[in-house]
């Protein structure tokens, strides 16, 4: 007997896989949150306190263990950054963004932060000289819609093109795999083209 799995089946199950069956990256996963959160108050060379977000060198000097330290590696709930912004959530008064200055992280933002802070906040290997945030641009830029041949759609990135089939990063950083063939023609020449690209 055939089983048909629908495009959603697939996607609850990678929605519902266990936080250690996949890992963080900073660069994809955790510098768009910073960027569309903190940039504001915390970029460039006149950045509040000194803290750019938008530098790993700089970020790196924040990442240490000790009391009252912005970002301590395995420990999110004595980290200031993390500390911050969960009250920016709760719209405490000593959150961060402040709300005259942007919208506070949702909830699946602070669980992204949490776990990256928890992995041990490691940072992607950069040109010191370059912001990260130009990097991430070209990232953003691929967010597109995936249709399959029962008219169901995603939003997620283009990772890689395998044999007959598409990877993609959904939008909580996980990874799926779907045949090419269950997809409609338009979001199968659109996989092509993003694998020509990458090339």
């Amino acid at each position: 007997m055939m089983i048909r799995v629908s495009f959603f089946t697939i996607l609850s199950t990678a929605l519902l896989l266990p936080s250690s069956a996949w890992s963080l990256d900073f660069e994809t996963d955790i510098q768009p949150i910073l960027k569309k959160k903190c940039f504001k108050c915390h970029s460039g060379p006149k950045a509040k306190k000194g803290l750019r977000w938008d530098k790993t060198k700089v970020i790196e000097e924040w990442i240490k263990e000790g009391t009252d330290s912005v970002i301590i590696p395995g420990s999110p709930v004595k980290s200031l950054f993390f500390i911050k912004a969960s009250q920016g959530q709760k719209n405490h008064p000593d959150g961060m963004p402040p709300l005259r200055r942007g919208t506070p992280m949702s909830e699946g933002e602070l669980r992204l932060v949490s776990k990256w802070i928890t992995e041990g906040a490691k940072l992607t290997p950069t040109d010191e000289a370059a912001p990260v945030a130009k990097m991430q641009d070209k990232q953003e830029s691929k967010v597109l819609a995936w249709t399959n041949l029962g008219g169901q759609t995603i939003k997620a990135v283009f990772v890689s093109l395998k044999a007959d089939a598409v990877v993609l990063k959904l939008e909580n950083g996980k990874q799926m795999t779907y045949p090419m063939n269950k997809l409609k023609p338009e979001s199968r020449k659109q996989a092509e083209k993003m694998a020509a690209e990458k090339k």
